[in-house]
This record gives C-alpha cells, structure tokens and sequence, in this order.
C-alpha cells in the first residue's frame, strides 16, 4: 500500500471517529438538556405552592394594613366567614335542565325559582325555558307535599330586586312548615342555618309581613303635615 493510500485511509479513520465522538458528545449534550428542563419543571412545580403562599400573605399583610371603620373593615378570616350565615349554594333545592329551585333568603314560607340562564325579562325565555319554569315551580310544590301554592310572583324587568328574573311561590305558613318537618335531614339543616341567620337581623330587614305593613304606616305618617288635623285646622 503506498503511503498516500494509507495516508488516505488514516483520514477517514480520523474522520469517521471525530462523527462517532461528535454524535456521542451531541448524545450527552441532549440527555442532559433533558435533564436539566427536568428539573427546572420539578423546581418550577415546587415554588408554585411556594409563590400562591407567598401572594396569600401578602394579600393578608395588605388587608391587615387597611384603615378601620365601614369602609375600610378588612374582611374577616376564612375561618370565621361560614359563622356569618349561608351563601347561596347553601340555600339551593333542586336543579332542572332549565330553572333552579331555591330556598327563600330570608326563610320566609315560600320558595325561588330562577332561570340557571341570567335573564332580567318574562320575553327573555325561551318556550323550553318558560315552560320549564312554572312545571318546576308548580313541581315544588307538589313534591314538598303542600296542596297549591298561596301566591305565585314574577319579579322581572323593573319590579325586581334581584339581578335576575325570579318566581317567588308563597304557601301558607302552617302548611309549610308541616311540609318542612317531612323534608331530609340535609336540607332540613339547609332552612334551619337560614332560620337562624335571618333570626339575628334587625326585624325590618326580616322581610316579614308585619314589618312590611309597619313599614308602610311609618312612611304615610312621615307623609301627612305635622300635627293632629285638629291643630292644623287652628292653624290655618
């Protein structure tokens, strides 16, 4: 073999090993870039408990720093907001494909039905949805055992006082609360946490029919001209 034949063949040896150390180093480079974006997810999965900790004191010290008073009252902790009175999942009865049933806020003898659709007017429904929400509110009652409703309400467009189209249906306080005593343990507990709730309020916010027409008596006594009508006939 003549020396620029084996000249020849010691290149390409070279050659070819340089590739194989090349493509093993590449091998190595890329284990352990995977390695390391390994770890950066595992660091990353461990200080997302460690910054939602973080921002919660921070949330803390910040409402811990707000000034006293009605405007300012920082809110109270976590622990004590179930001891204030029922949210609204608390209060709810039954679900159908279109309304959801309610108990009434204030534990009054009636119960809500609403659209689960937020809907401010009656022409908002749909003929499934309007259907759909006087079968539930004529089925509650029947399922709570009660013989019919007392009165039926439509709260919708202006004459509301929620954000969303209601149907109040009263029955009569002595059939209600026969209807109550049949009712599960759960949702038994349901009206009782309401009842209790609604017993600390001022008696006016009660949304009681005495304090509704005593309501009413103050307001036209505020209205008339001060003094008895004798007085006021002297007068002029």
């Amino acid at each position: 073999m003549s020396d620029a034949a084996a000249g020849g063949g010691g290149k390409a040896d070279i050659a070819a090993a340089a590739a194989d150390c090349n493509k093993q180093l590449g091998a190595v480079s890329d284990a352990t870039d995977a390695e390391d974006r390994q770890q950066q997810q595992q660091q990353q999965q461990q200080d997302v408990p460690q910054a939602q900790q973080q921002a919660e004191q921070q949330r803390e010290q910040q409402t811990a720093q707000l000034p006293s008073g009605p405007q300012g009252q920082p809110p109270p902790p976590r622990q004590q907001q179930q001891q204030l009175g029922p949210v609204s999942r608390d209060s709810l009865l039954k679900e159908t494909d279109h309304c959801r049933v309610w108990w009434d806020a204030k534990a009054r003898p009636m119960w809500v039905v609403t659209p689960k659709q937020h809907l401010e007017k009656l022409s908002d429904l749909s003929q499934p949805q309007l259907l759909d929400l006087f079968r539930t509110a004529a089925g509650a009652v029947a399922e709570m055992g009660c013989d019919s409703f007392n009165t039926m309400v439509l709260n919708h467009g202006d004459s509301r006082n929620h954000a969303h189209l209601h149907l109040k249906v009263r029955v009569h306080g002595r059939e209600f609360d026969d209807a109550c005593a049949r009712l599960p343990p759960h949702q038994r507990a349901q009206l009782q946490a309401m009842q209790r709730f609604r017993d600390t309020l001022p008696r006016e916010a009660r949304g009681d029919r005495e304090a509704f027409l005593l309501r009413q008596r103050q307001r036209q006594q505020q209205q008339q001209p001060h003094g008895p009508p004798q007085q006021r006939q002297r007068q002029q």
